[in-house]
């Protein structure tokens, strides 16, 4: 049985495990910073999207099989998709984490997203 509260602000009626992954969240932000938080957000985001987790899985195989140069990229290889990911987690730690973000800079920021989550990085195509 599921425990059902409701927001005092809104009236919105949310699960309790909402509340409690807000509280953890907010913990995780505190003590382990950046990557620590965004791997918790990844684990709490797979748990409440599993079909488009194997959506995103399946996008991964389409795109290794249609794009057969090493880069997967199209044919010019001047726009080569390196990450597709839910824009939430971008707005996420740049709304969390904006100095950590920009610190390292956007470009390198979206390559240890693509090393750190596999599940969404475009995988290099065979020759």
């Amino acid at each position: 049985m599921s425990i059902i509260l409701v927001d005092p602000v809104t009236g919105q009626e949310r699960p309790a495990w909402v509340y409690q992954a807000a509280d953890l969240l907010i913990k995780k932000m505190k003590r382990e910073g950046l990557w620590g938080t965004m791997d918790f957000y990844f684990q709490m985001w797979l748990k409440k999207n599993p079909e488009t987790a194997k959506a995103y899985e399946k996008n991964r195989e389409d795109v290794k099989a249609t794009r057969r140069n090493k880069h997967a990229s199209f044919e010019n290889k001047s726009n080569r998709l390196l990450l597709q990911i839910p824009g939430e987690f971008i707005d996420f730690a740049e709304k969390y984490f904006p100095e950590e973000v920009m610190d390292i800079g956007r470009h390198k920021f979206m390559q240890m997203l693509a090393r750190r989550y596999p599940l969404f990085k475009i995988p290099e195509g065979s020759i």
